[in-house]
């Protein structure tokens, strides 16, 4: 669209239009407001003396007004027509229509947190989302998140808490927690990647190890599940073990609680989960999951809510509702 010829007026020292417009022209059209550090400001009006007054008030360094008289039918048309010939050469403030809302420098706001939210234009200098959530959570998270076995320790999570944590996203933090990175039982060749309790006992946990002869990041991972306490525990050995068995059940205490426990390296209880293994008394070992877990939570608010990870509660909580859709579509 061509714009018709405009009128340039000079207001650096004037707080009013209407002298401009005494003598019955149309105020009727697009504007493109000139500031004096170089920036500009298109718009549209039916009435360019009230619009002046207006961003008369809000500005205080409008030094120039180039006004174009328009149909009222013509001015969304002449208003975009207008703005994308202004940002060719021209940073403007406007924020909705231009093509480069905010000018040409970097865009800053402040989140409903506080901090501090750079957008510029230049991808090489905005900041990476790897460093946006160290900040937004902690290193801990992003160190786990990190980790090569995460999308199998998600899966294995999603599985978990889907069979054996009722309504979980309402009862997290009060009566179950998951912990990232704990400390519990660190050393040189150990560390939990995370802890999942229920009531005031853990309920699973995953745990990598190494020896000290291979690289730092070469870990085996194990998860380890405890349930409600068995009597015959030989009924969930491994029917295939001849050398070794692929996972271990042994009975165990804890100072308020006697479990049966399970041990299973990561990939095998994933392929467990997968069907590709098959494991002894599976319904059995869920339903005693999910009674020792329901037992501890039904006991009231867990102690471990101070070191509850919300974020990582949340992946996990959303990885179990992906169970449960897959779940209820193949009952369909």
């Amino acid at each position: 669209m061509e714009l018709p010829q405009g009128r340039l007026l000079d207001v650096s020292d004037m707080d009013s239009l209407a002298s401009c417009f005494a003598g019955g022209q149309s105020r009727c059209g697009v504007y493109r407001i000139r500031f004096s550090n170089g920036d500009a400001y298109c718009g549209q009006t039916k009435d360019m003396v009230t619009r002046f007054n207006k961003h008369h008030r809000t500005y205080d360094d409008i030094v120039a007004v180039e006004f174009f008289p328009m149909p009222e039918k013509d001015l969304n048309e002449a208003e975009r027509a207008l703005i994308s010939e202004s940002e060719r050469d021209t940073s403007l403030r406007n924020v909705m229509l231009t093509g480069r809302p905010r000018g040409e420098g970097d865009a800053m706001f402040v989140s409903v947190e506080g901090k501090t939210i750079k957008l510029p234009w230049d991808k090489e200098r905005a900041k990476g989302a790897a460093t946006s959530l160290e900040e937004a959570t902690d290193k801990k998270f992003l160190q786990l998140l990190s980790h090569p076995e995460i999308d199998l320790i998600r899966f294995v999570l999603g599985w978990y808490i889907a069979e054996t944590i009722p309504d979980a996203a309402a009862s997290s933090r009060q009566l179950w927690t998951v912990s990232c990175m704990p400390s519990t039982s660190r050393t040189k060749t150990q560390q939990r990647l995370l802890t999942l309790s229920c009531g005031n006992l853990e309920v699973l946990y995953i745990i990598a190890s190494r020896t000290l002869d291979v690289k730092d990041d070469d870990y085996f991972v194990e998860v380890v599940i405890n349930t409600s306490l068995d009597e015959e525990p030989e009924k969930f050995f491994d029917p295939e073990a001849k050398a070794f068995s692929r996972w271990l059940v042994e009975n165990g205490r804890y100072q308020a609680e006697e479990v049966t426990r399970f041990v299973f390296p990561l990939q095998n209880l994933a392929l467990v989960l997968a069907k590709e293994i098959e494991f002894p008394q599976y319904k059995n070992f869920l339903a005693a999951a999910y009674e020792l877990n329901v037992r501890l939570m039904r006991r009231g608010s867990t102690m471990y809510s101070r070191f509850h990870h919300e974020r990582l509660a949340e992946l996990f909580i959303a990885e179990a509702a992906i169970w449960d859709a897959d779940r209820t579509r193949a009952a369909e």
